[in-house]
């Protein structure tokens, strides 16, 4: 098993890593994290737990200090699902309203430009299970 040093430092290297060479990302590093032992610091003292994911709180922001936070795994499958979010909660409503009252998945789709599999997926609850 890793220990935590080996673990914070490939954490630290995947987010250097990433912001030096993908171009979505580049440039997303301060100064305060192109250090090791300053991220090691900030995440010992910020929530660093084994397995937890570090989050940016603005997707369009920087690695940084105040714009990072430590989820769990969980959290964070939770919170950048419904940052890439297509539809509204009300676009979902109006979705499953409409195919209750006859309106095809096929025709969904074309309608709202999705596929009819997502369609589908929207008016059994598989995706959007937050929208009541």
């Amino acid at each position: 098993m890793k220990d935590i040093e080996q673990l914070l430092r490939q954490k630290w290297r995947v987010i250097t890593d990433r912001c030096k060479h993908n171009k979505y990302y580049k440039g997303r590093v301060l100064n305060e994290f192109e250090s090791y032992d300053e991220f090691k610091k900030w995440s010992l003292m910020n929530g660093w737990k084994r397995g937890f994911v570090i989050h940016r709180k603005d997707r369009n922001g920087n690695y940084n200090k105040d714009n990072c936070e430590y989820l769990s795994p969980e959290e964070h499958r939770k919170i950048t699902g419904q940052e890439r979010r297509k539809f509204t909660p009300e676009e979902v409503v109006e979705i499953r309203n409409k195919y209750s009252t006859g309106k095809t998945s096929k025709a969904l789709g074309n309608e709202y430009g999705y596929s009819q599999r997502g369609i589908i997926q929207i008016v059994n609850r598989e995706t959007y299970t937050d929208v009541k």
